[in-house]
């Protein structure tokens, strides 16, 4: 189960007589708490725009967020302990960001026009121009042919 900001709110540590600073770890807890909080609402948000992006382009679904790889028992109990799952943490969150980060770089591309699709395109637009005036010229001449030999069976 992911670690929540409630979770590390309310987890409670044992007090010991040669223990750490009580309000230390409550200040460094609540720190994590604070840039936890603010990573889950950047999540959302890049989702959400994302999301709308995908919606408007037409492009494959993006996926949910997968959720940070903390677990409840691997809350820490000394400040090292904190320090190294607060680094975890950080990595996960790099990885996830360089992730979003290459999946928008190859949406951007997929967007981008291809200057050779550009350039064949208007020699279709051109093709297909030629052909309709072809077209035209190919039944006025198949009417003045019809007219030729109707006037030549008349005159029979």
């Amino acid at each position: 189960m992911p670690v929540t900001v409630d979770m590390i709110v309310e987890k409670e540590f044992q007090k010991k007589p040669l223990g750490y600073d009580i309000k230390q770890v409550d200040d460094f807890l609540n720190e994590i708490c604070d840039t936890l909080e603010q990573m889950e609402a950047n999540i959302a948000d890049l989702t959400k725009k994302a999301q709308a992006q995908q919606r408007s382009a037409g492009f494959a679904p993006i996926p949910e967020a997968r959720p940070l790889p903390l677990q409840a028992t691997a809350l820490p109990s000394d400040l090292v302990s904190a320090q190294k799952l607060l680094e975890k943490t950080q990595l996960a969150c790099d990885e996830i960001l360089e992730d979003a980060k290459k999946r928008a770089e190859a949406i951007v591309k997929e967007a981008t026009p291809d200057p050779e699709v550009e350039m064949l395109t208007e020699k279709r637009n051109a093709l297909k121009s030629e052909i309709a005036e072809l077209e035209g010229q190919l039944e006025a001449f198949r009417s003045r042919m019809q007219s030729f030999f109707t006037q030549e069976e008349d005159e029979q």
